[in-house]
């Protein structure tokens, strides 16, 4: 008697920002995926959601979805199979949704679709899987360039068009959920604005004497807080309040190769004012009269935001131009908080070139010991060696598929030819073989490009030997993107107050 082994299976559910503006929720969504656990007899053991998030992001951007990733690798495995209702759900991007399904397939974990009922555990359900993610691209793309053309025709036709996204500080949306929304002035914040101009223009106070005044005055920032001198910076000394305009595809707009810009030309929405012309030149004046100037000399501190203090903040680089020794000091944050209504921490200043050699020290140990930075490649990378292999072997496994499908298109060329078919006929037979062709063509060229981005990296890596090395270890702050390490337990010896870095 053979036993087999019942399938545990969790769903993943997604749904974007737009799906929820039109009433669509992860629950419609869980109905269908537990439903088809239940039809196939397969033990529910967990569910991953993620909601109001795009399709075009790859797992490591998505919350949730990088969880069921790293549960994945978990020994023993806790799950063998993840069900989502329709392919949309894994991703609008062919990178997206490849390099998802073939980092789950490498480590024996396979992906079942409600919608058609298909899984990737059979030749036939991979054929369709691969066409379904070439459908969830096309769609996107033509969704994409309609939002994008529609949002060019938006801001080069409406008066004070609203583009999408928060409006400026000073400014509220008019029609909103319309396609004809547009910006007008909110008068409460038009007043906070008018009266930072009082207090900077006509007082002379500088931005942080006007932001205590502010706060003093009970007046709040939009979301109810107190201001901070940043924040009001950023609201006050805006392009839409200091000159009236929006610049639609501005500096950020994406471009192709060529430095050309790719949705659309560049277009100068004009809001109305709040300030007028001179109010604004005067404004931008004394902000610059009063700010705090330097002495003319610019320290450079590289551990800045690096170091951990004993508040949980980080220090920062501060220099004392009037001290004749040690001018160059490491402040801690919340010494300084922005928040004016909290009180300053009390941690010490740190002796910037003290702790800078404490840390070159150890920053030195590391670069001597080889075996350490294989570690740190590899982590930095977030994939093991095992996994370039089995790129290669997917590599190779649809080279030989690629083959054999120019072979089964050969063979049905000549037959159609010999039953002295038309050209037509013969295109027409050859079609639907082109499709799959192009289809593993496009997949290996994926793979093709993730193990390129690998093994780049990978050949930075020093070879073998290992010196003595012992204390600080690199660590990347946010994963493989972080490629400039942050230094841990770099203390300066003596001190109370000795940081940790992140």
């Amino acid at each position: 008697m053979v036993r087999t082994r019942t399938l545990r299976a969790v769903d993943y559910l997604r749904v974007s920002t737009e799906e929820q503006k039109k009433g669509y929720g992860v629950a419609r969504q869980s109905r269908k995926t537990t439903r088809h656990i239940a039809l196939k007899q397969w033990a529910h053991v967990g569910t991953y959601k993620n909601e109001g998030v795009s399709g075009s992001l790859e797992a490591a951007d998505r919350g949730d979805l990088k969880r069921l990733m790293d549960d994945a690798q978990q020994t023993p495995r806790p799950f063998d199979i993840v069900v989502v209702p329709d392919g949309r759900v894994i991703g609008r991007k062919g990178r997206a949704f490849w390099r998802w399904v073939s980092a789950l397939e490498d480590i024996g974990v396979y992906v079942a679709v409600v919608a058609d009922d298909y899984d990737n555990t059979t030749s036939e359900g991979r054929k369709k899987m691969r066409r379904d993610a070439d459908n969830a691209e096309t769609e996107w793309e033509t969704i994409r360039d309609r939002t994008q053309g529609g949002l060019q025709e938006k801001a080069e036709l409406t008066p004070a068009a609203h583009i999408g996204a928060r409006p400026p500080y000073g400014y509220r949306i008019t029609n909103k959920g319309t396609p004809g929304s547009y910006l007008v002035v909110d008068e409460n914040e038009a007043k906070v604005i008018r009266r930072v101009c009082d207090l900077v223009v006509g007082e002379g106070l500088n931005l942080r004497k006007a932001t205590i005044r502010l706060n003093a005055e009970g007046v709040t920032a939009r979301s109810g807080k107190t201001w901070n001198r940043d924040n009001l910076r950023d609201r006050v000394m805006s392009a839409p309040v200091l000159d009236g305009v929006i610049v639609f595809r501005g500096k950020h707009a994406r471009t192709d190769e060529s430095g050309s810009l790719i949705w659309g030309a560049s277009v100068r929405i004009e809001l109305p004012r709040i300030l007028t012309e001179e109010q604004s030149v005067e404004l931008q004046r004394k902000v610059a009269e009063t700010a705090k100037h330097s002495s003319g000399q610019r320290w450079s501190y590289r551990l800045s935001g690096r170091v951990v203090s004993l508040c949980r903040r980080t220090y920062t680089g501060i220099s004392y131009a009037s001290e004749r020794e040690c001018a160059r000091f490491y402040r801690c944050t919340g010494a300084a908080p922005k928040d004016l209504s909290q009180k300053p921490c009390g941690c010490s200043r740190i002796d910037a070139d003290a702790l800078e050699k404490h840390v070159r020290k150890h920053v030195t140990e590391i670069a001597s010991d080889s075996e350490k930075l294989q570690e740190l490649a590899a982590e930095w990378i977030g994939m093991a060696e095992g996994d370039t292999a089995a790129l290669v072997d997917r590599i190779a496994d649809l080279d030989q598929q690629i083959e054999g499908m120019n072979s089964s298109i050969a063979a049905v060329i000549v037959a159609t030819a010999k039953q002295s078919k038309p050209s037509d006929a013969i295109e027409a037979a050859a079609a639907v073989l082109n499709e799959e062709l192009q289809q593993l063509q496009n997949l290996r060229g994926e793979a093709a490009e993730w193990l390129a981005e690998m093994e780049g990296i990978g050949s930075a890596r020093p070879r073998s030997h290992r010196a003595g090395g012992h204390g600080t270890q690199v660590i990347p702050r946010h994963g493989p993107r972080a490629a400039s390490g942050h230094f841990v337990h770099a203390g300066t010896e003596g001190d109370d107050h000795r940081p940790g870095t992140r």
